[in-house]
């Protein structure tokens, strides 16, 4: 099930000069006073990269903090991103970090 999302909704990415592929992920947090009526006073995106281990493995790409991927599809304008935090296995098919843009 996992393989089929990942094609599905992956980019095509470059990272070290390797053409991979990636899913790009976003959450947003609120941050702040949420209690008693209040409002969040920070609004944050947390952004992070799904890369299939199996892909990795197979071409040889070791990924880590600091690694910088770019997104090559042209709707997204060569976004770029650095591999910051490794985030919790979930199963042995994914490799998933959070992110900072560059």
């Amino acid at each position: 099930m996992r393989k089929a999302v990942h094609a599905a909704f992956s980019y095509p990415v470059l990272v070290n000069g390797v053409a991979l592929s990636a899913r790009w992920h976003t959450k947003q947090r609120l941050i702040g006073q949420l209690e008693n009526g209040g409002y969040a006073e920070i609004l944050e995106n947390l952004e992070s990269l799904v890369f299939m281990a199996d892909e990795l493995e197979e071409k040889s790409v070791l990924l880590e903090q600091g690694t910088e991927v770019v997104i090559t599809h042209p709707a997204y304008s060569s976004a770029t991103f650095y591999l910051d935090v490794l985030m919790p296995n979930d199963g042995p098919l994914e490799v998933k970090y959070q992110v900072a843009r560059a």
